[in-house]
C-alpha cells in the first residue's frame, strides 16, 4: 500500500460505475496512474460495478480525462464521458482507512483469502494472506474462485505448478500452502510481478515459488510442470496453446480461466484438435474454466 498521505491535504473524491467484464483493468490503471487504491462497490446480480479512489487536491481533475480515454478505448465505444466520473472535494481524507475497511476475507472451500490487516479466527482452512495492491487477484473475481477450486480439487503435494499471468500470485502460493515441490509465476505487468513477490514473503513461500516478470517462455529449461493455471483471455490462451501444452508433462493437468460465455465455441473448436484425454467446463456467472487432461 502507498504511505497515507499528509493529513492536512485535501483530495478528489472519484466514483464512477463500469461494466464487470472491464473493471479490474479499469482498476488496475487506476493505480498505476492515480491512486494508491480503490474501493469496489459491488452488488452480486447486477451488470456494473462501482469503483471508488482519491487523488490529491493538488494533481488537479486531469486524471478524468484520461481515464474516460481509457474507458472507451478498451471498450471499443465511446459512451463514456466526464460526466460519468463524480467528484467531490473531501477533507482531511485518510483514504487508505477507508480502502482498508472496504476489503474483507474471502472464503472459497477450504480457503480463506484475507488481507494482512485483518486477523481471522484459527481454524482447519488453508490461509492466503493478500496484500490486496491490484484489483485482480485478491480472490473475489469468479475467475480466480474457478482456479482455486480446480486447484484444490487436482493438486497433489510434491506436484509443479507454472502459474500464467500470476496477478497477485494467490495461485502460487495455495499451490505451495498444498505441498507444492516448485512453483513459478510470471506475468507481464511489473505491478503484478512486485505485488506477487511481496505476497509470496507474507505468506513464507519463498522457499518454493519463484516469481519472474514475463511469459510462457519463462518455462524454458525448467522441465514440464504436472499443472499450468492461466487466468488469460481467449485470444491469449489460442494464440499460445501449443506452447502452454509444451511446458506440461504428458499426463498433467491444463487449467484456463478468464473466458466468457461467448468464448465457448472458440475453445471448443481449439480443444477439438488437440489430442487430449479429455476436459471439463466450470461456470461462476458469465466466467468459464477449462480442466483440460492430458494424455
Amino acid at each position: 500500500m502507498s504511505v497515507i498521505p499528509d493529513k492536512s491535504e485535501r483530495f478528489y473524491e472519484a466514483g464512477l460505475e463500469v461494466s464487470k467484464e472491464i473493471h479490474e483493468l479499469i482498476c488496475d490503471f487506476i493505480i498505476e496512474n492515480f491512486a494508491g487504491g480503490v474501493i469496489l462497490e459491488e452488488e452480486d446480480d447486477a451488470s456494473t460495478i462501482g469503483i471508488k479512489f482519491y487523488v490529491p487536491e493538488s494533481k488537479g481533475l486531469s486524471f478524468k480525462k484520461s481515464l474516460v480515454s481509457y474507458i472507451n478505448k478498451i471498450s471499443g465505444e465511446s459512451f463514456f464521458s466526464l460526466e460519468n466520473i463524480r467528484t467531490k472535494i473531501v477533507a482531511n481524507v485518510e483514504w487508505e482507512k477507508a480502502y482498508k475497511e472496504s476489503i474483507k476475507p474471502i472464503i472459497i472451500e477450504n480457503v480463506v483469502v484475507r488481507p494482512p490487516w485483518i486477523s481471522y479466527p484459527a481454524t482447519d482452512k488453508i490461509e492466503l494472506i493478500i496484500e490486496p495492491k491490484m484489483a485482480f487477484g485478491t480472490g473475489s473475481h469468479e475467475t480466480t474462485k474457478l482456479c482455486i477450486r480446480e486447484i484444490l480439487r487436482f493438486f497433489e503435494p510434491g506436484w509443479t505448478l507454472f502459474d500464467l499471468g500470476c496477478g497477485s500470485g494467490i495461485l502460487s502460493i495455495l499451490a505451495a500452502k498444498l505441498g507444492a515441490k516448485y512453483v513459478k509465476g510470471v506475468d507481464i505487468d511489473m505491478v503484478a510481478v512486485e505485488n506477487a513477490k511481496e505476497n509470496i514473503i507474507i505468506n513464507g513461500v519463498t522457499d518454493r515459488v519463484k516469481i519472474e516478470f514475463g511469459s510462457i517462455e519463462k518455462a524454458n529449461g525448467d522441465g514440464k510442470y504436472d499443472l499450468l493455471a492461466g487466468n488469460l483471455i481467449r485470444s491469449s490462451i489460442v494464440e499460445m496453446y501449443g506452447r502452454i501444452d509444451a511446458v506440461v508433462k504428458s499426463g498433467g493437468i491444463i487449467l484456463l480461466s478468464g473466458l466468457l460465455l461467448q468464448d465457448k465455441d472458440a475453445m471448443t473448436e481449439l480443444l477439438d484438435r488437440q489430442d487430449i484425454a479429455g476436459h471439463e467446463i466450470n461456470q461462476d456467472g458469465q466466467w468459464l474454466a477449462y480442466t483440460i487432461f492430458k494424455k
